[in-house]
């Protein structure tokens, strides 16, 4: 059963997520020493800071990449089964969520990655609990909160921001929850700005930096990270998500309110990021895990709905892909 990742329980799908992690853990540790002249000031405000932590501390970076992709794998499920999105509940979410981050996190450096990582799926897991009649105001704005702070780590993550504020923004009528929001998502940047205005700079200049950074060409070399078992598990990821989709067409239906929102929302978000992070200049690592993440919200649909053997062969060569990407 432990094969038909569709219908894991729970304790399967933790002792899968624990064994992925402990490989993340041990891949990291043995990632190559960044050398202290080759850290780049520059870029999104927390990316230096975080590098220079990971080249001075590699057994403690290694033990917080396991965390991450435990605390990341585990919050989506926990929203995707507590919002039942599949209409029959599934803990797929956790081996594919583990599986994607262990493909696609892993890369020098990868701190930052993993970090962007996590505060997806916080802000996704918080964001479902504020698409169905009833908003909770303290999710919403958790969940603005670890979305609007992802710019401070990773510059391309501002899109993130933009189109977050805006689909929020179309989907609240209540003026209480457009406020809250506003406040959550521009809170990190704004405590940002204001530190940096404390020390003498500019308040204003230090936002335009965020926003010039997002259209500045990156260090990322994009041919050394899409190596030949990351572009292919990109294609699985890509193609699982189109059958979603179409599968998603014929079972709408059956599922609630929410669970429609949720959808609307993650394909919104799967439709516009794909090609917007094509196109920017600072496009990193995070750009394609953030995608991934969205993703994985929805692949489950995919497993549940394909009879057996399509379900067991596509789990199969996502688990060999990610373990080649490693």
């Amino acid at each position: 059963m432990i094969l038909d990742v569709a219908r894991h329980k729970f304790y399967e799908g933790v002792a899968t997520l624990l064994l992925i992690a402990t490989i993340v853990a041990v891949r990291v540790a043995l990632l190559p020493t960044i050398a202290a002249d080759a850290i780049v000031e520059g870029g999104a405000p927390l990316v230096a800071p975080l590098v220079r932590f990971e080249s001075a501390h590699p057994v403690l970076t290694a033990l917080l990449a396991a965390l991450f992709c435990v605390q990341s794998a585990l919050r989506l499920a926990r929203a995707t089964v507590r919002y039942n999105i599949y209409g029959t509940s599934s803990m797929a979410a956790i081996s594919l969520t583990a599986l994607l981050f262990a493909a696609l996190t892993i890369n020098t450096p990868c701190i930052a990655t993993m970090l962007v990582a996590l505060l997806v799926a916080e802000g996704l897991g918080r964001l479902f609990s504020c698409l169905g009649p009833n908003t909770r105001l303290h999710h919403l704005f958790t969940a603005m909160l670890a979305l609007g702070a992802t710019p401070l780590v990773d510059s391309s993550m501002l899109a993130v921001v933009i189109l977050a504020l805006v689909l929020m923004l179309t989907m609240r009528s209540n003026p209480r929850e457009m406020l809250v929001t506003i406040v959550g998502i521009t809170l990190p940047t704004l405590t940002y700005n204001y530190i940096i205005w404390c020390m003498g700079g500019s308040f204003t200049a230090s936002f335009l930096d965020i926003w010039h950074n997002m259209l500045t060409p990156s260090t990322f070399n994009i041919d050394s990270y899409l190596t030949i078992p990351r572009l292919a598990i990109l294609a699985v990821v890509l193609f699982v998500e189109l059958c979603t989709i179409f599968l998603y067409r014929s079972e709408r239906l059956t599922l609630s309110r929410t669970a429609r929102n949720i959808w609307a929302v993650m394909q919104a978000a799967l439709l516009i990021l794909t090609p917007v992070f094509i196109l920017l200049p600072s496009s990193s690592p995070a750009s394609f895990i953030t995608v991934a993440m969205i993703a994985t919200t929805m692949m489950p649909l995919f497993f549940l709905k394909m009879n057996n053997a399509i379900s067991i062969t596509t789990y199969l060569i996502i688990v060999a892909l990610a373990l080649w990407a490693l």
